[in-house]
């Protein structure tokens, strides 16, 4: 079994790994919330992702630089995946977020949001014909339990507070 950011080798954990993971969650929770009490859920949401992915990329530059992982190296073909990568999953993720949390309220979109990690093992089981181990079994039924939980407790959203 490999190293992964949660647990390292033979099982033992990785407390950097999961201060990284902790640290992205509160980033992510302040981000979602940062845009809608801020005001910027009423600017464009194409002005908010081209802001929004040029920090992104040079944020992810200058790690690739400190950590000399930035390649510029690759195949014609590794340039265009790479492209149709970034569209999809910044630029259309980035958009698809903004207008959650414009339209639905920063704890709505956080919410709907966490069914991304599940929509990913779907597809990778349909799509690329991955296996569902146990542990991606385990952290869905988490993601569930985890919405239930915070649905049931009457989150509102902006839109019901007005």
């Amino acid at each position: 079994m490999g190293q992964n950011a949660y647990f390292g080798r033979g099982g033992s954990e990785n407390v950097f790994g999961m201060a990284i993971v902790l640290a992205s969650g509160f980033t992510y929770a302040f981000h979602i919330v940062y845009i809608e009490r801020s005001g910027l859920n009423n600017m464009y949401c194409f002005k908010f992702t081209y802001y929004s992915c040029w920090v992104i990329g040079i944020g992810a530059g200058l790690f690739g630089v400190f950590t000399g992982n930035l390649q510029f190296a690759l195949t014609p073909n590794a340039w265009l995946l790479s492209f149709l990568l970034s569209m999809l999953c910044s630029v259309g993720a980035i958009s698809l977020l903004k207008l959650g949390v414009a339209w639905a309220g920063a704890a709505t979109a956080a919410i709907l949001s966490t069914f991304e990690p599940i929509t990913n093992v779907i597809l990778g089981i349909l799509l690329l014909n991955e296996q569902l181990t146990l542990m991606k079994a385990l952290g869905c039924v988490c993601i569930l339990t985890g919405v239930m939980l915070c649905s049931r407790r009457g989150h509102t959203t902006a839109r019901d507070n007005r």
